[in-house]
């Protein structure tokens, strides 16, 4: 940050006197403390509201990231700032103009599997969607990991949408003096970042807070709490599994490393890090499955975009040296170990003998291309069909799309793709996972456009693509995203078909 960039005029909140910059005409708030630091005896507890501060808070720098593990895309999408427990609960916010216009705002929730990716990364800016758009766009952090998702019934449980549900209520009664619509809020989010946002939607401490909702690959909602990930991480720190206090007591840097070596160890097993630590149904907080919640209609009054890349699983999969020379049963081995997760490994035989079967003369069926094809459909587009079609039972106003835009790394349109099209990061720094600069540019400017209206109309149609059909049972139409905007009525029929009873007792 340099000194001579122009500050904004002091913003008054319910938190005190904030002051941030401009930049190339958006102003911009970084590092807005929402919470107090959940640090001491307030680790592991719901956040607790900032107390107001006296003196001007100047907003220049992006707030520190929370504890958490190995970040798989920092070589993509560039480092996070400064991991530490303390300061970690802030937001930003771009707007064009701190005035009485009263924009749309788009609240963006990071991914990373609930446990890495904290917000401050290059790749969140949300300059360029504020500016296309004459939105108001605000990213947040939240407790990842074992601090926002150590579960002990009946002690601590979920603290990090507790976390985003406070930052959520934080802009609510302060956007209106960034320019931005208390009661026109959007939340949006990708991967862990979508389960969140579908999660929100359901949670009745989140209830009338936002009413538009894109969930950009959200994958596979587990039944079960983290129980088992609590035992085995206290065990390993020689803890009783309810000694809260402690825990409360430890260094945060030993607990984010016990954390870690557990979830390395881990790795390769049905006890992956989509088990770790994760939200937990605990009856309080999140009393029901999303699933069922959505077929009772708990979130009627939110319209919902969701989505998927067609190849997800190769984000995962491309680069580790346990899928490089996988065999025949090496595929077996590894499709049951994912199916038994769910009850569904007796059906191994039959999903793999179908999916060869439908891609025969169309699309590869090499073992590695049957395991991301199954691994794509298991966890992530077969989750977000269903997510829509639970919703849709109560709000019809429910769209659906698959993004095929292709990364050159990876040679497919991977998990993570959809990120700098999203926020329309098009640079020479990520050429090699976007592709033609040019090409991806007017991608993405098609994209925010469509995502710009939903948040604020709750209306996906632009100008400049097809017209896009609500998402039904009848037709199931399907806007997919990539060189071409086509509408396309139930892509992959008979691979979704197969997992019909998937999500069956919800």
């Amino acid at each position: 940050m340099t000194e001579i960039m122009k500050k904004t005029q002091k913003i008054e909140t319910e938190s005190g006197r904030i002051q941030g910059y401009i930049d190339k005409d958006i102003k911009v708030f970084k590092g807005i403390p929402y919470a107090e630091p959940p640090i001491n005896q307030l680790r592991f507890d719901p956040p607790r509201e900032k107390e107001p501060w006296n003196n001007v808070f100047v907003a220049k720098k992006f707030g520190v990231s929370s504890f958490q593990g190995p970040d798989v895309s920092e070589g993509i999408f560039g480092q996070l700032t400064e991991q530490q427990e303390d300061n970690c609960l802030t937001l930003n916010i771009w707007t064009p103009e701190t005035d009485d216009k009263k924009r749309p705002v788009m609240l963006w929730i990071h991914g990373g599997g609930f446990i890495y990716s904290g917000s401050s990364k290059a790749i969140y800016d949300g300059a360029l969607l504020a500016s296309r758009g004459d939105i108001v766009v605000v990213t947040i952090n939240y407790r990842l990991g074992i601090f926002g998702f150590l579960y002990i019934p009946d002690i601590t449980s979920n603290v990090g949408m507790l976390d985003q549900v406070t930052a959520i209520k934080w802009v609510k009664k302060n956007i209106e003096n960034f320019g931005g619509d208390p009661d026109n809020i959007a939340i949006f989010g990708e991967s862990a970042g979508a389960y969140s946002v579908i999660t929100l939607m359901t949670m009745p401490s989140a209830k009338g807070l936002f009413h538009r909702a894109i969930a950009q690959s959200p994958y596979i909602f587990e039944p079960e709490p983290t129980l088992k990930t609590t035992k085995c991480v206290m065990k390993r720190l020689n803890l009783e599994f309810d000694d809260i206090d402690a825990l409360k007591k430890l260094p945060a840097q030993k607990l984010n490393k016990v954390q870690n070596e557990y979830i390395n160890d881990m790795s390769g097993t049905p006890e992956s890090f989509y088990s770790n630590f994760r939200p937990s149904i605990d009856n309080d907080y999140i009393p029901l499955h999303p699933f069922k919640a959505l077929k009772e209609g708990k979130a009627k009054d939110i319209d919902l975009l969701i989505g998927t890349n067609q190849d997800e699983a190769t984000f995962f999969t491309s680069f580790n040296p346990v899928y490089e020379k996988l065999n025949k049963e090496g595929l077996k081995t590894q499709i049951r170990m994912e199916l038994d997760r769910l009850s569904f490994g007796s059906k191994t035989d039959f999903f793999i003998e179908q999916y060869k079967m439908i891609r025969k003369g169309k699309m590869p069926t090499d073992s590695i291309d049957l395991y991301n094809a199954i691994y794509t459909d298991l966890y992530y587009r077969i989750p977000a069909i269903k997510t829509a079609e639970s919703h849709l039972i109560h709000n019809s106003n429910t769209s659906f799309y698959l993004l095929n835009w292709n990364s050159p790394t990876f040679k497919s349109a991977c998990h993570s793709i959809d990120l700098p099209l999203t926020f329309g990061y098009i640079n020479p720094i990520i050429k090699d996972f976007v592709g033609d600069l040019q090409a991806a540019k007017i991608v993405s400017n098609k994209m925010m456009d469509a995502w710009i209206n939903f948040a604020n109309l709750g209306d996906v149609n632009s100008n400049s693509i097809p017209e896009w059909p609500r998402y039904e049972l009848k037709n199931r139409s399907t806007m997919t995203i990539g060189p071409e905007f086509k509408v396309v009525e139930d892509p992959f029929r008979k691979e979704r078909e197969l997992w019909e009873n998937l999500y069956n007792d919800f």
